[in-house]
């Protein structure tokens, strides 16, 4: 899951940008539960990705079939939208982060 992977790194970065880092635990999930106020996504973008979090720790860790064909290109699709989100997030000066 190529495209998951690249989905996180973008929002891993959005949060990095305002100043957070994740603790270990969890951080995957939670990472795309804050894109709302990291990189202003609209809750159906953060929570298909929340949905792709779940369907790669199946595979993963579970067994469960890889990623089909339709799968990828509607990750691909998300992680090109996500990564706009954060290209316009991180070109604002007014980025705002921990106190």
């Amino acid at each position: 899951m190529l495209a998951y992977n690249a989905a996180h790194a973008l929002a891993l970065a959005a949060l990095r940008a305002v100043g957070y880092r994740p603790s270990s635990a969890g951080h995957r999930k939670m990472i795309f539960q804050v894109l709302a106020a990291t990189a202003g996504a609209p809750a159906e973008l953060w929570l298909a990705l929340d949905k792709y979090h779940d369907r790669r720790n199946a595979a993963e860790y579970e067994g469960a079939p890889p990623a089909t064909g339709t799968e990828a290109e509607d990750l691909v699709k998300l992680a090109g939208d996500l990564d706009r989100l954060v290209r316009k997030r991180l070109a604002q000066p007014d980025r705002q982060g921990p106190g």
